[in-house]
């Protein structure tokens, strides 16, 4: 079960990630999840810069 909801968490964000690059024209951001937290329903994510959001 644990790695069904880490599969729809990915693809989730690989999702969400396309789709802004797709509006804002911008470069994709590499990442990686490091901790997912079903409790409180948050992922933690170590990621490179994000120029469309100057992170």
């Amino acid at each position: 079960m644990k790695t069904n909801k880490f599969a729809a968490a990915i693809l989730s964000l690989s999702i969400a990630l396309r789709a802004s690059a797709t509006v804002a024209q911008a470069a994709m951001v590499n990442g990686e999840v490091k901790k997912i937290d079903e409790e409180t329903g948050k992922i933690t994510l170590n990621h490179g810069p994000i120029k469309n959001l100057d992170m």
